[in-house]
């Protein structure tokens, strides 16, 4: 498990950076649709890139910094988290827009918002499976030590 974990946390840590950095270069543009209030949280959507950018850049951190691994999953789960519950708050308020995740990036790379999305929704089930997946398999390890040594 640990090979396939620090595959997973390098590979996060490498897709958070990217999408942070995305969003950071994204908030930098002079375009209009940043200037157009978030319909969750009525703030500009440059903001709002702001701070996603900061909660990816601080689980990315947690996953090269920390060396517990159920810190590291808790972090990814906890911003993994997050994000759907957003995604589900957009569609309570009945928003339909493709996802503005990376900004403005998406037209100097030729991507269509569509595309983007669909990216971005892979990228957070990635998070969201691994994460959790990480967590079941301490927490059975944990029940089937403390179980041994209870039986012991």
């Amino acid at each position: 498990m640990n090979f396939a974990f620090h595959c997973y946390r390098y590979s996060v840590s490498f897709l958070l950076i990217t999408t942070a950095g995305a969003k950071l270069i994204s908030s930098g543009t002079g375009s209009k649709i940043l200037e157009v209030n978030d319909p969750i949280f009525q703030i500009p959507f440059r903001y709002m890139l702001w701070g996603c950018s900061a909660m990816e850049l601080t689980a990315a951190l947690i996953c090269m910094s920390n060396r517990r691994m159920w810190v590291q999953a808790v972090a990814v789960a906890m911003l993994a988290t997050n994000f759907v519950m957003y995604r589900t708050g957009l569609l309570l308020v009945d928003y339909h827009q493709p996802c503005s995740c990376l900004g403005t990036l998406t037209d100097g790379l030729h991507i269509s918002p569509q595309k983007a999305g669909v990216l971005i929704e892979l990228i957070l089930v990635y998070l969201l499976v691994g994460s959790y997946s990480i967590l079941g398999w301490l927490g059975i390890n944990r029940w089937k030590l403390k179980y041994k040594t209870a039986t012991s």
